[in-house]
């Protein structure tokens, strides 16, 4: 299988261990000048090569992994395609899968799920930093494109909404200025 990394408005076809760890380490480096200090990847094994010029690529399984290196957790959405060539217990193929902590923090880490909303992980869905490494050395080094077992998961969906929590959260009036100085998230727009 052919693992591929996107990152930073990149593909990158990772052929070596080396390659990998540098890709997931630059994942998990703290960012402070970015916004919001978030940043994601996603990994994704396919049993055949991608085409240079590909817009939408091919891909059997996705690993999605977000983190906050502010407030130092992350967050992890796992899944097959449809048409996915690896065999697996349909009760796991046939949902997205999002990272669970049974023990969340008692603050919200500000964890994009979604960027394109933008939507935030549920604090339930937030693992510490190490913890997300962990899982995604160990999706890229089996090099099946299984759902890691080193942490828990529960079923979602691909904009990072858990199936067992009803959605009713309403961020709409807080600040999601990137360049706010206010240290404290989640605070009140500035109107």
């Amino acid at each position: 299988m052919i693992l591929n990394a996107y990152m930073d408005h990149r593909r990158l076809e990772l052929t070596s261990w080396q390659a990998t760890e540098r890709v997931i380490t630059t994942l998990v480096e703290p960012k402070p000048n970015w916004p919001y200090s978030n940043t994601t990847a996603e990994f994704t094994f396919a049993h055949r090569r991608q085409k240079a010029a590909a817009t939408v690529p091919h891909f059997d399984s996705y690993l999605h992994a977000a983190l906050n290196a502010r407030t130092g957790y992350g967050a992890l959405k796992w899944c097959l395609t449809q048409d996915s060539a690896i065999v697996m217990d349909a009760a796991i193929a046939g949902h997205v899968w999002l990272s669970d902590n049974p023990a969340p923090p008692d603050l919200d880490p500000d964890v994009i799920a979604d960027p394109g909303f933008p939507l935030r992980h549920h604090p339930r869905s937030t693992l510490p930093i190490n913890r997300v490494r962990a899982a995604v050395e160990e999706y890229c080094r089996t090099g099946t494109g299984h759902r890691p077992t080193c942490i828990d998961w529960t079923p979602g969906d691909l904009a990072g909404r858990r199936l067992d929590t009803p959605i009713e959260r309403d961020f709409s009036n807080y600040c999601d200025d990137p360049w706010c100085e206010i240290p404290e998230p989640k605070h009140p727009t500035h109107n």
